[in-house]
Formats: structure tokens, sequence, C-alpha cells
């Protein structure tokens, strides 16, 4: 959704210079929150020690 107003600002002419490059310093800290969970969760599923030596 912020990508998209931005966009369709630019593409009307509405836009100042630079909106479209305040997206990534906007959402880039988003997708490292993300990816930082997503890796926790990695972290959480992988079996590890004695459990990772156990065979279904």
């Amino acid at each position: 959704m912020n990508l998209g107003w931005k966009l369709a600002a630019t593409i009307r002419g509405d836009a100042p210079v630079g909106l479209l490059d305040s997206y990534v310093s906007e959402r880039h800290p988003v997708g490292a929150q993300v990816l930082d969970w997503s890796r926790a969760q990695v972290a959480l599923m992988r079996p590890s020690g004695v459990h990772a030596r156990l065979k279904p």
C-alpha cells in the first residue's frame, strides 16, 4: 500500500522529487524485522543436539 500511492502520485505527476526514493528507507527496517523473525522461527524448528540424532 505504501508503494502504491507513491507510484500513483508519480505517474500522475503529483509527487515531489525523491518520493519513490523514500520507499527504501521506510520499508527496509520492516523487511529486516521480518527476516529476523523468520530466521528465529527456523532456528526453533531445526533439530539440534540429541534430537538431531534421533530418527523418526
